[in-house]
């Protein structure tokens, strides 16, 4: 998120829009993150024109139409070729433009014009996504940090505690 411009209100409506969707493609939280950041990034402002766009790439390489087939063929390819949750989303996208693949008229236009911002953007979907499990190892580790802190002062506390309660036992015949 931190690195794309990307806001909490647009992954919000990125989940609810197509993470359902994303999920039956194998596509994972970060990638779906970040291909919504790579879409945010190209200018798209709307969480819902990017969310639905995506979904409906989706759902087309899902139930291709016989428009989309047929654009498959011209470029020598098959809907095994598309199959998001087999080969992953990235992979798809590079497939369909190396191919010289058009997608308007073989997509639905929501998914035409995601495809069209997706597709020339491979590299940066896979470097947000490289960055948000980073940014997830970070949380990871700094989340097991604190907790070994907490655990530690916890320790303190109640050494410290026990000590005072010992000291003071011991203190309380003397000013009787």
């Amino acid at each position: 998120l931190n690195d794309s411009k990307l806001s909490v209100n647009q992954v919000q409506l990125g989940l609810q829009y197509v993470g359902a969707t994303a999920k039956q493609n194998n596509i994972s939280f970060n990638e779906l993150v970040a291909t919504l950041g790579t879409m945010a990034d190209a200018g798209i402002r709307s969480g819902s024109t990017m969310s639905t766009g995506l979904r409906q790439m989706l759902v087309d390489f899902i139930e291709p139409s016989k428009k989309l087939v047929e654009q498959l063929e011209k470029v020598g390819l098959t809907t095994a070729d598309i199959d998001v949750k087999t080969l992953g989303l990235t992979t798809v996208l590079e497939r369909l433009r190396s191919s010289g693949f058009q997608a308007y008229g073989a997509l639905e236009t929501r998914a035409a014009a995601a495809y069209a911002v997706l597709s020339t953007n491979i590299p940066e979907i896979e470097r947000l996504e490289q960055a948000t499990l980073r940014q997830g190892a970070a949380d990871e580790a700094q989340a097991a940090r604190l907790d070994s802190l907490s655990s530690k002062w916890q320790i303190l506390l109640n050494t410290l505690g026990e000590t005072a309660t010992s000291v003071g036992g011991l203190l309380v015949p003397a000013f009787k």
